[in-house]
């Protein structure tokens, strides 16, 4: 029923039972998941090589792969002339995926320039990557592909990619969010006018298509006077997106605005035309960041310099009917009041409303380097109290730690990344803060290094590894051309180590009892939170009853399947699906 292969490969299982061993077993067969076997480097020097093609490999994104491994995009040179758009996958246990070409996929070769790549799961273990495209010869527009979890080029989508937008004028910059259904939405700033920079977003479906009931074109967010950029969209947790940007509708300076785009394509009637002013408060707001509040609405974090002399960081709530949350202060609440410059907020979900922001912070600048700080701002607006007033420090090492990046982890708070020069070159380091915004003890002081090789390790990116640690990728100059790497970091603060236990597919365990007179409990694992179910069929393949399961995240878990609800006696098969996966066990009822 169950082989691990000798080569370390996926395990061989199956889901048909012989005849002999259907007439035996009245008891549910257990189809478990492969342990992951440990091949993350535990060497910093070391890492893990996403892509060594010739020339350069730049712009490095990822995503979870929603089975504790993550897929990487990024922009590449190899051709020697222009840049274009590849993919890799990277599996639990720290290989690259042997079943995707070695050094990546090419999801897009047209001509001239493809930049800027980022992408979002599609559900099923591949990924939708969107980019900025000039193949037209003169102004950049917006493409996207889909690449799948076996690394195939989604034969339904047009080679080099399905256009989003080709309208005149430059689009540029495109943020992406998954729709839950294999699709995507996209947002980008759009010059079509050919006088400033407006706010745009569209729809591509899972069959590659673009959604026929919104605009061809792309469903206009933002056509306000002067320029709206830095877009960033999250979840309406109905389909739909919420898009922020930063807006110069002032005339001088900027602002931060947010919009509302329904599933069905249009701009939400209850939110102002144009967008909600989040804050208009005097000087310049910019490079807004946002993450959904799990209610429908969002929290924005930006940097501010409303005080005319130095940025601060602040933070606003919009709920999901499109007001500001009048809770909070208006113009967004400060969560640092230094007097020295914080810069470049990111910011994850605390899971009860509120956030986690992390920043670039000088307030030691003359005398230790640019450091990297947090603050937590609860869903009430509030700073939280059991964070130290002015940020917790993340990393105060001697040099300059800059460059953010943050993933929320299940065990509670946060992950942070940053590049670092407190050493002859750039290099890559991360710490785990809590919710409480005490420093995670297993974590050395001013953090864990994650990539100290030779070279530069520049522009970090991270994803969750579906186990409380992160798997981190950049771009990295260790051989001469840029390329990509990445590194597992478990939540012990340690590199690379033994992945047993962690599942890179679903599993389904026993199911309890068998043969039962009333129902079963039903225990089972899932590495990630994307949507899945849990099944009861007959005999005969049909659907009795049907559970949606993704929402109770990555873990073990065990629920009643019938709820009370009356079932025939009989023999019955309980099937989990989650992504690609699929596992079967087989019960029975009695009289």
């Amino acid at each position: 029923m169950f082989h691990l292969r000798r080569d370390g490969g996926r395990p061989e299982s199956h889901t048909r039972v012989s005849r002999s061993g259907r007439l035996g077993i009245l008891g549910a067969l257990v189809l478990l998941s492969r342990p992951a076997l440990a091949a993350w480097p535990s060497d910093p020097t070391a890492n893990l090589p996403v892509c060594t093609a010739a020339n350069d490999q730049q712009w490095p994104r990822l995503v979870a792969d929603g089975a504790g491994g993550a897929i990487f995009a990024w922009e590449d040179r190899r051709g020697g002339v222009d840049n274009d758009i590849y993919v890799q996958r990277v599996r639990t246990n720290g290989a690259v995926d042997p079943a995707w070409p070695a050094n990546g996929r090419a999801l897009c070769t047209a001509t001239n320039d493809q930049q800027f790549p980022t992408l979002v799961s599609d559900g099923a273990g591949g990924a939708i990557v969107t980019w900025q495209d000039r193949r037209g010869g003169v102004d950049m527009d917006i493409y996207a592909q889909h690449v799948r979890a076996d690394g195939t080029v989604d034969p339904a989508w047009p080679a080099d990619g399905r256009a989003l937008c080709t309208a005149a004028g430059d689009q540029q910059s495109p943020v992406i969010l998954a729709d839950g259904s294999g699709g995507a939405i996209v947002a980008w700033w759009d010059f079509r006018s050919g006088v400033d920079f407006d706010i745009y977003a569209q729809h591509v479906l899972a069959t590659g298509a673009v959604d026929p009931v919104w605009p061809a074109g792309g469903r206009a967010l933002c056509t306000a006077t002067h320029n709206q950029f830095s877009a960033g969209i999250v979840p309406d947790g109905s389909g739909g997106a919420i898009i922020s940007w930063q807006d110069a509708r002032g005339g001088t300076t900027f602002d931060v605005y947010a919009g509302h785009v329904m599933a069905n394509g249009t701009a939400d009637p209850a939110w102002p035309t144009d967008g909600r002013a989040l804050c208009t408060a005097a000087e310049n707001q910019q490079v807004p960041e946002i993450v959904s509040d799990g209610s429908g609405g969002a929290v924005l974090a930006w940097q501010d310099q409303r005080n005319g002399t130095n940025y601060q960081i602040f933070a606003a709530h919009v709920l999901a009917t499109g007001q500001a949350d009048s809770a909070w202060p208006a113009d967004g609440r400060l969560l640092a009041p230094g007097t020295w410059d914080e810069f470049t907020p990111k910011l994850v979900r605390d899971g009860a409303g509120g956030a986690i922001v992390a920043w670039e912070d000088r307030r030691d600048f003359a005398t230790s380097g640019q450091d990297i700080y947090a603050s937590h701002v609860k869903a009430n607006g509030v700073v939280d109290p059991a964070w130290p007033t002015l940020g917790r420090a993340l990393c105060t090492a001697l040099g300059t730690q800059q460059i953010p990046a943050i993933v929320a982890v299940d065990a509670g708070g946060a992950i942070v990344a940053w590049q670092d020069d407190r050493g002859p070159t750039w290099d890559l380091y991360a710490t785990h803060v809590w919710t409480d915004g005490s420093l995670d003890a297993l974590w050395p002081v001013n953090g864990t290094a994650i990539s100290t090789a030779s070279g530069d390790q520049l522009t970090p990116m991270i994803a969750t590894d579906a186990a409380n640690g992160a798997i981190i990728g950049w771009q990295d100059t260790r051989n001469g051309n840029i390329d990509v790497f990445a590194q597992r970091v478990l939540s012990t603060a340690t590199l690379g180590g033994d992945l047993t236990g962690v599942s890179e597919t679903s599993s389904l365990a026993l199911a309890m009892p068998n043969p039962a007179r009333r129902g079963w409990i039903v225990r089972f694992a899932l590495p990630s939170s994307s949507p899945a179910s849990l099944d009861l069929l007959d005999i005969a393949g049909r659907r009795v009853m049907s559970r949606e399961i993704g929402s109770m995240g990555a873990g073990s878990h065990a629920i009643d399947l019938a709820q009370g609800r009356q079932v025939r006696p009989g023999v019955y098969f309980i099937r989990l699906r989650q992504g690609p996966d699929t596992r079967t066990v087989r019960v029975a009822l009695l009289n």
